[in-house]
């Protein structure tokens, strides 16, 4: 059976949607069927932006070289792309065939957040034939009536519908979307010990990691007073911009880079949705310092495993008694965890399973009408 998968993949900086997209890929091909990540990478940004990206990049060139090279490396060596499309006129006049199309996680139902909200790729609104399914998109806040009717309308031909977030669930169902599941992110299908193979020797010894995609004065605030609750030397990295007070600040990781700061950090400051899960799945000491959009994804994670508690606010990140300071029991986080992760393996595999089989009756039917002929 030859599955697709367009999602957000290849961003400049977020090596979150990598690790994502290859996790599903990873996940289906182990299941023995044939899949391949769409290369779609529309470029939505203003001429303003791009100058502004173009500066930047000029700037640091060989630092946005090397972790452009490291992240095409890890690209091709974890997962399987299709030809390039540049954009949805390109994907509609020629898509590429599979039996079974999926869009999968990342903030790709929203469209006040992120362009591939609006964009109808991101809904296998070019897929002609073939069945259509969702794993684990997000629309990162609950979402006004009309951004949900908008989402309900593009998949309503969906034979399994799946989302990251309860409260996305709950408003397609109450809009008229049944059977809506919700599942943990890709990178939760795949084994921790095979991401333990990619880390790299720590070259920093005890350090506190600092992981931001966002800088705003009370982040920064937070950074400094969790540092020196810490003690130990701060690492930062995340875009080229340094958001936050530091002992070393690293613009050119790779995504082996990104799990091996994670794997071998004491402690962890971030903001980041896949730095959290990595958090978990390494079972490290972390603290989230909430963003204004797209933090209901985190909140739903921490919900799963009973760590609310390790949300950052103005109030308890002053308290030197707060319960943000006590070390997370991963004997309790870890069966929590392992219970969503089963029940997220378990869904993909029956659909899947459950495509093959549809499949597999419609050839041996058209082969009887054949023969009948």
């Amino acid at each position: 059976m030859e599955v697709k998968i367009i999602t957000i993949h290849d961003p400049d900086v977020n090596y979150g949607s990598t690790l994502q997209s290859c996790g599903l890929y990873n996940f289906i091909t182990d299941l023995g069927y044939n899949a391949e990540i769409i290369n779609y990478k529309p470029n939505y940004k203003t001429l303003s932006q791009r100058i502004k990206g173009v500066a930047s990049k000029l700037l640091f060139f060989r630092k946005v070289r090397s972790r452009r090279c490291k992240i095409n490396k890890y690209l091709d060596q974890h997962a399987k792309l299709t030809r390039l499309y540049r954009n949805a006129e390109e994907l509609d006049k020629n898509p590429p065939v599979a039996d079974v199309y999926i869009t999968g996680s990342d903030v790709i139902w929203n469209r006040d957040i992120n362009p591939e909200g609006a964009d109808s790729s991101f809904y296998l609104g070019f897929v002609k034939e073939g069945i259509k399914m969702s794993y684990a998109p997000s629309m990162g806040e609950i979402q006004p009536i009309e951004n949900i009717k908008y989402v309900a309308d593009q998949i309503h031909d969906f034979k399994f519908i799946s989302v990251r977030e309860e409260q996305s669930k709950e408003q397609l169902i109450k809009y008229g979307i049944k059977n809506v599941m919700c599942v943990l992110d890709p990178v939760f299908l795949l084994d921790k010990r095979y991401y333990e193979k990619q880390v790299l020797p720590n070259s920093y010894g005890e350090y506190t990691l600092v992981y931001l995609m966002s800088d705003t004065p009370e982040k920064r605030s937070f950074v400094d007073n969790i540092s020196r609750k810490y003690g130990d030397p701060v690492i930062a990295f995340g875009g080229l911009k340094q958001k936050s007070k530091c002992d070393a600040f690293i613009r050119d990781a790779g995504v082996e880079d990104f799990l091996s700061l994670i794997y071998n950090a004491q402690n962890i400051v971030t903001d980041s949705f896949h730095c959290i899960a990595f958090s978990l799945i390494f079972e490290k000491q972390f603290l989230y310092l909430p963003s204004i959009d797209s933090s209901m994804r985190i909140e739903n994670l921490l919900n799963y495993v009973n760590l609310e508690y390790r949300i950052v606010n103005s109030q308890n990140a002053l308290d030197n008694e707060s319960a943000v300071y006590e070390c997370i029991d991963y004997e309790k986080t870890r069966l929590l965890l392992n219970n969503k992760i089963i029940e997220s393996k378990t869904y993909l595999t029956n659909a899947l399973n459950e495509c093959q089989s549809e499949i597999t009756k419609e050839a041996i039917d058209a082969t009887e009408i054949f023969h009948r002929a």
